[in-house]
């Protein structure tokens, strides 16, 4: 029987044979079958063990060992040539979902030159992106309120109070369409 253990907390602590989990009589020892587990600490493997997988679980043993020596994990520059079956099995192994989630076609279609994607780094990105098209918004929001400002203080139409403000002529139309959406 094989075993692949994926801790990288602490070392495989459970029964590794038959007779430990069964009280054979001592005249039966004879007869009986002792069934080893065969367990790989996947987490504990060295590197030079790791660099020597040819496939994808390359990618799965180097993400555990690191996470064992580390607590974090830094991508390596190998292929992974099964992009979703890799991304799949990391989510069950690790129970982050953010792996299953990153898939799509085009990442399939690019694994050549793919590195696993750090999680973190991505969702962190993708809440810098949130954030920083919030600030626009903000922005905008704003100078559609100084439009309406300048245009009722001044008694002027929407685009001397965009030329007053120094908006763009480029941008007109669109702050044009926001200002009648948003009355």
């Amino acid at each position: 029987t094989l075993v692949l253990y994926f801790g990288y907390e602490k070392h495989w602590t459970k029964r590794r044979k038959l007779s430990d989990f069964v009280n054979v009589p001592h005249d039966l020892l004879p007869y009986f079958n002792d069934y080893k587990l065969n367990v790989f600490e996947i987490a504990w493997l060295d590197d030079d063990t790791v660099a020597k997988f040819q496939s994808d679980f390359k990618y799965v043993a180097d993400f555990f060992v690191q996470m064992r020596k580390h607590k974090n994990y830094k991508p390596n520059n190998w292929l992974i040539t099964h992009v979703a079956a890799f991304l799949d099995l990391m989510s069950i192994l690790t129970g982050d979902y953010r792996f299953t989630q990153s898939y799509n076609v085009n990442l399939e279609r690019s694994a050549t030159d793919m590195k696993i994607p750090f999680l973190d780094e991505v969702e962190n990105r993708g809440i810098e992106k949130g954030r920083a098209e919030g600030r626009e918004q903000g922005r905008e929001q704003n100078l559609i309120e100084n439009i309406r400002a300048v245009m009722d203080s001044l008694q002027v139409t929407a685009e001397k109070a965009m030329d007053i403000l120094k908006i763009p002529t480029n941008k007109y139309q669109y702050f044009l369409e926001q200002l009648q959406t948003s009355k």
